[in-house]
This record gives structure tokens, sequence and C-alpha cells, in this order.
């Protein structure tokens, strides 16, 4: 956490090959205090907003002849209220999310920026383990992310073929929604059936280069939220893939063609419209009775926080059960989507082990006014002397201290 934010966003920004700023505000004298980095940059974009009318004529001129490709952003619904300052310099991405727009508050105010470093090398992280030949090879691989189009929200995550040779579902997915989004138009509908169809070709070129048999490239990317399409708003559940589909028996072996298949909140509501409990990749894991307490939480309308508790305890069980066979992971990931779309998507890493990093879900934005994706970030933070600071589990305080001293929680790291 930075408490001078005009040296984190200068950090940031400072001799990239590409640059997107997004900012409320513009003012000459931030754009100034920027000038240098402004020159560094190779390709540069500022989104910004002329709805609270503090956008300066001479800032965006200012910001313009230092090479930056200026957009406009005034969306027909709530308003563009961004800090962000997001580089690439080779494959390292480097972020500052905070308070600070682009104005003389980068030195004059009390602001707070979070610098964010990562890599388009890197593998991002996951709900539960990247598995390779029928073994779990990777506990801290990313398979969550979450999508906004024009007429929806959606957590997203995969399960199936994860890894072959060079080829990363989890780096493709990304791109993969991004594309078929564009294909689509922005819209949730449109947009499945060309991810499927993008799907298709990828995956059979893929099996092709690595000789795959049909049980080897199984995968089934799955869609939850709100489509807003729709007033009030209804929830669906989209599974586009080649060997699983609602309302059909699970093959064995995968298809040559991805399908997309669904399930949507009752109109009117019954009794059991409220929930939809999916367990996909290792179902054989979990027992009924797991998954009926899941069920139960959702039909009692348990807070999402509640639900989601259960459903780590559910999954890190179901990791020491043997019908698991050591494939699925305790390192996890989890998304609440709220119904309502001013509210934040509320993502957490439940981490069963010390780790020095918190892995944050994938990103895709793809809106006719704005394009973004976001891949294998990771938040890690360092002591006074340079070391890396754990993130572990949450710890009773008579329990031994993860940090594998033997002393109790309470007289080591939880005093």
């Amino acid at each position: 956490m930075f408490d001078q934010p005009l040296a984190a966003v200068r950090r940031v920004l400072d001799g990239a090959d590409d640059a997107l700023i997004g900012v409320a505000f513009v003012q000459q004298r931030g754009v100034n205090l920027l000038e240098h980095q402004l020159q560094s940059i190779d390709t540069g974009r500022l989104i910004t907003t002329t709805v609270f009318g503090s956008i300066t004529t001479q800032g965006l001129e200012t910001a313009h002849k230092g090479g930056l490709d200026i957009r406009v952003l005034n969306p027909s619904r709530g308003t563009f209220h961004p800090k962000l300052y997001l580089a690439r310099r080779g494959p390292k991405i480097t972020a500052a999310i905070g308070s600070a727009n682009l104005t003389s508050g980068l030195v004059a105010n009390i602001e707070a920026m979070t610098l964010l470093e990562g890599s388009t090398e890197r593998p991002s992280f996951s709900g539960s383990g990247r598995s390779r030949n029928g073994a779990l090879v990777d506990d801290e691989s990313n398979k969550a992310a979450t999508v906004v189009c024009d007429d929806g929200r959606f957590g997203v995550a995969f399960t199936g073929l994860a890894r072959t040779g060079a080829f990363g579902t989890e780096d493709w997915l990304v791109d993969a929604l991004t594309r078929a989004s564009a294909d689509g138009n922005h819209r949730i509908g449109p947009s499945l059936p060309q991810l499927a169809r993008i799907a298709t070709a990828r995956i059979a070129e893929v099996a092709r280069a690595r000789r795959l048999d049909k049980t080897m490239k199984r995968l089934s990317v799955v869609l939850l939220g709100q489509h807003h399409g729709e007033s009030p708003p209804r929830v669906y559940c989209f599974l586009v893939s080649n060997y699983d589909a609602f309302g059909r028996r699970l093959q064995a072996e995968a298809s040559d063609q991805f399908t997309v298949s669904y399930v949507r909140e009752t109109r009117p509501p019954t009794a059991d419209s409220p929930a939809v409990v999916l367990a996909l990749g290792m179902e054989q894991a979990l027992t009924r009775a797991q998954l009926s307490g899941i069920d139960g939480l959702l039909k009692d309308g348990a807070p999402p926080v509640a639900v989601r508790d259960k459903c780590v305890s559910v999954l890190r069980a179901a990791a020491d059960a043997p019908a698991s066979r050591g494939m699925l992971g305790k390192q996890l990931s989890s998304l609440i989507v709220p119904g309502d779309p001013a509210e934040s998507v509320i993502a957490q890493y439940h981490s069963e082990a010390p780790t020095p990093e918190i892995y944050l879900p994938n990103q895709v934005i793809s809106t006719s006014s704005l394009g973004l994706a976001v891949k294998g970030v990771a938040l890690g933070s360092r002591d006074s002397e340079g070391n890396p600071v754990l993130s572990v589990r949450r710890v009773a305080r008579n329990a031994r201290c993860p940090c594998g001293s033997g002393k109790k929680y309470k007289h080591c790291h939880g005093k």
C-alpha cells in the first residue's frame, strides 16, 4: 500500500510499452506531474468522463500532446468513477488502484494507492487445483473469473482439460471470452454460441497437436450470474461443454463439438427455484449429504458468506476423501456475484496452507463502451526487512501457529 500515490503511479507508467489510465477527473496539474512518464510510454490510452464537470480542456489537451489516446465514457446507467493506472512492460503487468484521480490530488490530497504486479507468462490461481494425466500438479492455478457484458454479470469457472504442453485453459479462456463477447455484440445470449464455436476449433487443434484421446480433452465452462436483459434481472447458469449438458447424461468421452445449455430462475418462483447446487469435475468425491447441506442453506435464505464458507468446508473435506484420488486441491477461490449491478463482486482466496501471495480471479469486461481483460494478478506484501508476509487460513488462538514454530498461535504470530 502506497501513501504517496504519485510515486506509485510514476512507478507503474515509467517506460511502459502499453498503458491504460482510467480516471473520473483530469486536470492539467495532474498531467504535468506525469509529463516524463507519459513521454516514455509507447502506446497509451486515457479513459475518462465528462459528467462531473471536473475535466479541464487544458488537461485533456496536455494529455493528448503527451501521447495519450483520449476516450470519453458517459454510461447510460451509473457513472464512470475508477482510479486505475495499468501498464505493461514486456511480460510484466503493473497496476496502481486507489483514490487518486489525474489531478493535483496526486500530491495535495490524502490519498492511498495499492500496487499490483503480475506477468503475462505466469499462470494465475484456481478454485480447486490443476491436474495433468490424472494427478494434481498445481494447487494454485486459476479456474475463477468474472465476466461483465452489456446485459449481465457472471462468475466463471471451468473443469476438465487444464494444461497440456504450452496450452493453458486459464489463459486461453480469458481471450476466448473476450473474443466471443465481441462477436456476440457484447450480449450474453449471442456470445455463448460464439464461445462454443471458438472452443470447438481450439480444443480440436490442441487435441491433434498433443495427441489427446477423447477422455483427456473433456472441458466444461460454467457461467453463473444475473441476466439484466430481463426485468427484474434473472439468475442463469450456463454450461458450455463438450461432454456435459443440463438435462443430459454425463459422457465418458468428449464430443467433437461444444454445446450450450442452461438452467434459470423459475418465474413465478417455486419452493425449489432459489437454489441450484452444481458440482462439476469430481462429483464422485462429494456425498449427497454434503450437497444437501449447501442446498438447505440456499433454500433457507442464508447469507451468501455463510453459503460460501459451507462450500469451502465441503470442498476441503472432499479433497481428503479417497474418491477424490488426490485430484482436488485445498487452495480455493470464491466469487459472490450480487444481483444489484451497483454492488461489487466479492472475491476471496481461501488459503489452507501458508502462502506469500493472494491470487485474484481473472476479469473480462466486454461492453459496447469498454473492453478490458485482466489475468494472472496476485497480491503479496513484505515486512520492513523485505521478507514475504505469509497469508494463512484462520487459526484458533490455542492451535499451533502455521509458521511451523511449534508454539501456540496466541504466543507466536497471534500476539
